[in-house]
């Protein structure tokens, strides 16, 4: 019989058995045997993609290319033809342009340098392919080559187009 603090591998060796392992005396026989339940290696483990099978909210900051503007305001309004039907899928949350410096009164065109977004998708990925067909995109006025995106809870949140 072996003592409490050593236990037999399934090769027959003779081995100090850590703390939490046990040796078990029934039938005679010396099997290693976890004190505690141990999650089995075949279960299901979280791989490093974005998916979580459910949808979130997404934070995107998209800078504009250097002296886009001009092409900005050409496409704007099929930006925005674009946009409504995705708010209206509450695909897009929320959306605009952001600014080099607080706009003077009266400056036009205001100093517009890229597009913040929330928008509600499963993955990261799936916040991209909206992204990608945008007219903004298509036609030279975002630099997703410097896009970033975070996962996103809005603690508040207010209907601003009536004051908009």
């Amino acid at each position: 019989m072996l003592s409490s603090s050593l236990a037999r591998s399934s090769a027959g060796r003779i081995f100090r058995a850590p703390p939490a392992l046990s040796p078990s005396r029934s039938s005679g026989v010396n099997v290693v045997r976890p004190r505690s339940q141990v999650r089995s290696v075949t279960a299901a483990t979280r791989t490093m993609a974005t998916s979580t099978g459910k949808k979130l909210e997404w934070l995107a900051v998209i800078p504009d290319h250097e002296g886009a503007i001009q092409k900005r305001l050409e496409v704007r309004s099929k930006h925005l033809e674009g946009v409504m039907p995705l708010h209206a899928e509450n695909k897009i949350v929320m959306g605009g342009a952001f600014f080099s410096h607080p706009p003077a009164e009266g400056e036009t065109p205001p100093p517009m340098i890229g597009s913040a977004l929330v928008v509600y998708a499963e993955t990261k990925e799936e916040v991209m392919q909206i992204l990608e067909k945008d007219i903004y995109n298509t036609s030279g006025v975002w630099d997703l080559s410097k896009i970033q995106i975070w996962p996103f809870k809005s603690a508040v949140r207010s209907d601003i187009s009536a004051t908009a």
